[in-house]
């Protein structure tokens, strides 16, 4: 089954329609939370995203200058329920604030941070949008 989205917010005029597999939306919810879980503005818990701050991440490096990909990832998040849509006017979108801030496994500081993570998760049980490596 897939679910259309109709780009009613973003740029409607240079983007195309995508269509996400709900099945496969589901099966890879804590990888796409793990990944937004990298942005900058998660980790400064500032609730919105807009195109430039979705390109940094935590750590201050650019991911990606492709705007096209950009907005793709932020259909991506829409479609997950991750973010809201996108509104092109004001150049933002809200971000679920139940997203945990989360490390690249290539930080250094990522077996600290994990293992931290970890003990948070036995103890809560594990919060909305938890990232367990191998779902």
């Amino acid at each position: 089954m897939y679910i259309y989205l109709l780009k009613l917010y973003g740029y409607e005029e240079d983007s195309t329609t995508l269509y996400f597999d709900i099945k496969k939306l589901k099966e890879n919810a804590s990888t796409i939370h793990y990944l937004f879980g990298q942005l900058e503005d998660v980790h400064k818990r500032t609730f919105r995203v807009s195109p430039q701050s979705a390109s940094i991440r935590y750590d201050g490096t650019v991911w990606t200058k492709d705007n096209g990909l950009l907005m793709e990832f932020l259909y991506l998040g829409r479609a997950s329920d991750v973010n809201t849509p996108f509104f092109k006017k004001a150049q933002l979108a809200s971000i679920s604030s139940t997203l945990v801030p989360t490390l690249s496994p290539k930080d250094p500081n990522f077996d600290t941070w994990y293992k931290d993570y970890q003990a948070k998760m036995n103890r809560t049980q594990r919060a909305p949008g938890g990232f367990e490596p191998g779902e």
